[in-house]
Order: structure tokens, then C-alpha cells, then sequence
């Protein structure tokens, strides 16, 4: 008989025989669900609850001895008990929904007691309370997708029987299902907000006043700092980082619906709108780095090699301009978008070039100021009058200031009236 035949015999042997490889597929045996029935008694005695409820909970365990589980009932009535009790405190506190064993929420109570209606209403309360927590949503997408399925309700006859008749509500079904599309549908409606016309203006001079200003211009580099922190907080939650998030979000809504055309359609929704805020800042900032990085990472997203090759075009032709003007820095930044990498290095190398001239400059000076400073020590009178220049100037700057600060509030005032915003 060769191998092949042994082979063929040998599974016949077994298809036929009355052996089985298992009669029954147990959780637990009686003893173990016996001790975690007394653990969990034990539990709630010392005020326990939750910890106890879970010893209830795995005391009910499918077992295949004789006899079946000595404690299911006891245990399923007992968890019964704690659940119904500190699900209904939570729910008064509107705590709906806490996965930490030392602070349960109203949701963990029922569920794990079988309370399944009153579980349900406290996941779709917390997900009111806070409806754009995609953790927690996905949390709802699964419990109720699972709730639907045939074998929850044969799975859960033991525990239905002890607490309350379960028929799942439809209205709580389809708000879970419809967030993932509502969530997409505010974060598209929001765009126009994260990035206006205003904010772009504002940014835009920030960097040209950034790429103006001398590094040994102190007063101005003060004034600049007083502009970026202004602009800062004005802009905070707003931005070109914000909306970027808010497209990354939108796309990660739609892994949570389980219809797959209509998950499809919204990417598609998503995409054109990426591609009308990338025509914007392409055609309209395309001198500024900043916002031609965000038009190329959405045209990049939506793979159109064709708008990719334009704004880098784009931001060679910057670059360029921007390494006329001696501004390195913009210069290399513009390459780097446009992977021109030798022009890069080269306006790197421009850069440093320029930074050592002007720490050679700075170290001059500095060495001067040592040595006049020298000199007044030994001239006390000077050294006394210098001292109420400097507290003279300090004061004048500081007016200045003052001023400046005044005028910006001004014209911001006016250009609020003309847009209407006041």
C-alpha cells in the first residue's frame, strides 16, 4: 500500500468511526463556577459592586458536567441585582458611559446584568452628550450591529429571563448608524470657517514681514513676536492645520459605515471639497509656502498628478523669486515642495552663508560694546549718563509701542465694520 493510499485509508477510518473528538465545549467546570460565585458574594459584602458583579458574571459560564452550572441562576439573579441598582444611580447622574471598573458607567451596569433596553438607551445618551467621539461610536457601530444579529437574543435567554423582555428600539439603531454621515456632513459645512479670506491675508503678511526684518533690527523683531502672538490668538482654533485635521477626521468617519457605496459616495464628497479649497489657495497664495504645502497635500490625496506638477511649477517659480530677494529660508522652503533638491541645497548653503556674516556682525559689535563698557567703568559720570539715556529710550520705546498696539486695534475695529463682523 503506497503513502497515498494509507493516507486515503487512514481518513476513512476516521469518518467512519463513532469516536468524537468532543462532546461538549465548556467555559468553565462547576467547581470554578461554584468559586467565583462565592468570590463575587464575598465582594459584594465588602461593597465591591463592580468587581463583584464581574465574579457574578463569569460564575454563569457555559459548564459541561453533570448536572450543568450549580450557581447560574444564583449568579444571574445576583448580578441582576447590582446592575439594575447602581446602572439606575449612574443614569441620575447622567454618568452613561465609563469603562473603568472603579467608575462604571450606566451602560457597563446594565449590559453586564442584562438589562439590555436600559444598556441601549445609556450608549445612545452618551453618544448625544459628545456625538463627535469616534471611539465611542464605533463602540455603538459593533454593540448594535451585534444586537441585530439572530443569535444575540438565543445567546441571551438565560439573562432575559432573570431581567426583562429585550427587543431592540429602532430609533437608537438608526441614530448610531446615521452619525458616521452626520459627523462627515459638519465637518465639510465647517471649512469655510477654519480658513476665510482674513485669516489667509493675515498670515501671508506675517511671513512677508518675517522674510523683511533684519536679524539686527531688535525693535522690529519685538514688534513681529507682538503680531505673531496676536495672530495666534485670534486664529486658535482656526487654520490651515485645523482644517487638515478636519478633512483627515471626515475620512476617518467613513470606516465606520458599513454601507460601502454610500461610504464611497462621501469620499468622493470629501475629495471635491479638497480640490476646491487646493484651486483656491494654488491660484490665489501661491507666494505663500505655507498655504501651497496644504494645496499640494490635497491634490497629492486626490492623486491628480496633473495639479501636483502645477503647484510645484508654482513653487519653483517662487522659490526663484524669493532667492532674488535674498530670503534663503522662503527660498529653500518653496524647493523643498517642488523636490528641486540642488536648488535647495543651494539656497541652504545661501542661508548659512548669511547667518555666519551675521554672526560675525553680531560678534564685532558685542566686542565693541565689552570694550566701551571698559572704558566706563573707568568714567563714572558717563557711565551715570548713559544709564538715563537708556531709561529714556526704554520709555520712548515703550510709548511706541503703546501706540502701535492702539493703531492695529484701530484699523482691526474698522476692517471688522467693513466686513460686518461687529
Amino acid at each position: 500500500m503506497n503513502y497515498k493510499t494509507r493516507v486515503l485509508s487512514l481518513l476513512g477510518m476516521l469518518i467512519l468511526s463513532p469516536f468524537s473528538w468532543a462532546d461538549c465545549v465548556a467555559d468553565i467546570t462547576a467547581a470554578e463556577a461554584q468559586d467565583f460565585f462565592d468570590k463575587g458574594r464575598k465582594l459584594q459584602d465588602r461593597g465591591q459592586d463592580a468587581v463583584a458583579l464581574n465574579s457574578y458574571v463569569r460564575a454563569q459560564g457555559y459548564v459541561c458536567d453533570a448536572g450543568g452550572n450549580p450557581v447560574l441562576r444564583q449568579a444571574l439573579e445576583r448580578a441582576a441585582m447590582l446592575g439594575k441598582k447602581n446602572g439606575a444611580l449612574a443614569e441620575q447622574k447622567k454618568h452613561w458611559f465609563d469603562e473603568s471598573i472603579s467608575h462604571y458607567g450606566a451602560f457597563q451596569w446594565y449590559e453586564k446584568s442584562g438589562y439590555f433596553a436600559k444598556a441601549d438607551h445609556a450608549l445612545v445618551q452618551a453618544l448625544k452628550l459628545d456625538p463627535a467621539n469616534r471611539q465611542l461610536s464605533a463602540t455603538a457601530q459593533e454593540h448594535f450591529r451585534h444586537r441585530s444579529m439572530d443569535y444575540f437574543g438565543r445567546n441571551s435567554t438565560d439573562l432575559i429571563n432573570v431581567t426583562e423582555p429585550y427587543q431592540m428600539s429602532q430609533p437608537h439603531f438608526e441614530y448610531v448608524a446615521a452619525l458616521p454621515a452626520e459627523n462627515i456632513r459638519l465637518l465639510l459645512q465647517q471649512q469655510s470657517e477654519l480658513v476665510p479670506k482674513q485669516y489667509l491675508e493675515e498670515l501671508t503678511a506675517l511671513s512677508d514681514a518675517q522674510d523683511d526684518l533684519r536679524s539686527t533690527d531688535l525693535v522690529g523683531q519685538m514688534r513681529l513676536q507682538q503680531q505673531a502672538k496676536a495672530f495666534s490668538d485670534k486664529w486658535f482654533d482656526k487654520g490651515l492645520e485645523a482644517s487638515e485635521k478636519s478633512f483627515y477626521l471626515a475620512h476617518e468617519w467613513t470606516r465606520q459605515m458599513p454601507d460601502y457605496a454610500k461610504a464611497e459616495q462621501l469620499k468622493q464628497q470629501i475629495a471635491a471639497e479638497q480640490l476646491k479649497l487646493a484651486d483656491w489657495f494654488s491660484r490665489d497664495y501661491a507666494h505663500s509656502h505655507e498655504v501651497l504645502r496644504v494645496a499640494l497635500s490635497f491634490y497629492l490625496q486626490a492623486d491628480r498628478a496633473d495639479l501636483v506638477q502645477k503647484v510645484r511649477v508654482q513653487a519653483v517659480a517662487s522659490g526663484d523669486k524669493a532667492m532674488a530677494a535674498h530670503h534663503y529660508q522662503r527660498a529653500s522652503q518653496f524647493y523643498n515642495l517642488a523636490e528641486q533638491d540642488e536648488k535647495m541645497d543651494l539656497a541652504e548653503q545661501k542661508l548659512a552663508e548669511q547667518r555666519e556674516q551675521l554672526s560675525q556682525q553680531m560678534a564685532g559689535q558685542s566686542q565693541q560694546q565689552i570694550d566701551a563698557m571698559k572704558a566706563l567703568a573707568n568714567d563714572p559720570e558717563k557711565l551715570q549718563a548713559m544709564q538715563q539715556n537708556a531709561l529714556k529710550l526704554q520709555k520712548e520705546l515703550e510709548q511706541k509701542q503703546q501706540q502701535q498696539q492702539q493703531k492695529f486695534g484701530e484699523e482691526t475695529d474698522t476692517l471688522a465694520e467693513e466686513l460686518g463682523i461687529n
